[in-house]
């Protein structure tokens, strides 16, 4: 199953994640300038980006990943979202993904955990998605990332230089 030899993806791990709030306001912005008006959305995670999208205009979000979705589910629920959310509980990692039906105008491929070793097969993982369910013209959120790097000297934590 995907990259899990490398790192253990826990719901403390996304709930970190989402409750960065320059990440999350960065991410709804690029969401509204590039959802138009009932799009279809493949979500390619937990499907809490799914209420985002909706809020943008999309129509409807079919939502993949195969952790915490009982918590997005109930989260649809109390929200009035979940006529227009299908939750699909699979792999992202997989081939074949059963209950993902016709094309998509946006893929939502927030999977990237910031280390340079997973996100390159996970850029292949939104890639397929892509080329796989959406349209001639899918546009792609993040349509790339960009990796940059400062020296900085940590002796106490950098155990393979000093020990």
């Amino acid at each position: 199953m995907g990259d899990s030899m490398f790192f253990e993806y826990t719901s403390d791990s996304h709930l970190r994640l989402l409750l960065r709030l320059d990440r999350g306001n960065a991410v709804k912005k690029v969401i509204s300038r590039v959802i138009l008006k009932n799009d279809r959305v493949l979500d390619a995670g937990t499907g809490l980006l799914s209420f985002m999208a909706l809020q943008c205009g999309a129509g409807s979000v079919t939502a993949v990943d195969n952790a915490n979705l009982p918590i997005a589910e109930k989260l649809a629920k109390e929200n009035g979202w979940d006529n227009k959310i299908t939750f699909i509980n699979a792999d992202l990692f997989d081939n074949d993904i059963p209950g993902i039906e016709g094309e998509y105008d946006v893929v939502l491929g927030f999977m990237y955990m910031n280390n340079i070793i997973l996100d390159e097969e996970r850029a292949q993982v939104v890639q397929r998605l892509a080329n796989r369910y959406g349209k001639h013209d899918v546009k792609v959120i993040p349509n790339g990332i960009r990796y940059s790097a400062q020296l900085v000297e940590f002796p106490e934590n950098d155990v393979l230089t000093y020990r």
